[in-house]
């Protein structure tokens, strides 16, 4: 069995590299691990990272996503969606 697979269901589960590098690396996680983490589909996911849409990588042919790096991108846009709120209700009152 692969190190990173729950035994009970056999579904891969995310990689904590912090164990190895310390705080160098985030965890590592994959297209099915990020669809639950968002609530997205698989789908979505892979449709997202191909178009440049989430920061991710690719390991041969498969995407891995740092989960630092997802949890900053979902800073950014909720930053972004609370500015263009704010200007938009900032228009409406005027």
């Amino acid at each position: 069995m692969h190190p990173n697979q729950d035994s009970a269901t056999g579904v891969e589960t995310e990689m904590n590299i912090d164990s190895y590098w310390g705080d160098q690396a985030g965890t590592i996680m994959t297209v099915h691990n990020l669809a639950k983490y968002l609530r997205l589909s698989e789908a979505k996911i892979y449709r997202m990272a191909r178009t440049g849409g989430l920061p991710a990588f690719r390991i041969g042919k498969t995407w891995r996503f740092n989960k630092r790096n997802i949890d900053e991108w979902i800073r950014e846009k909720t930053e972004l969606t609370a500015a263009q709120q704010g200007n938009s209700l900032e228009k409406q009152q005027s």
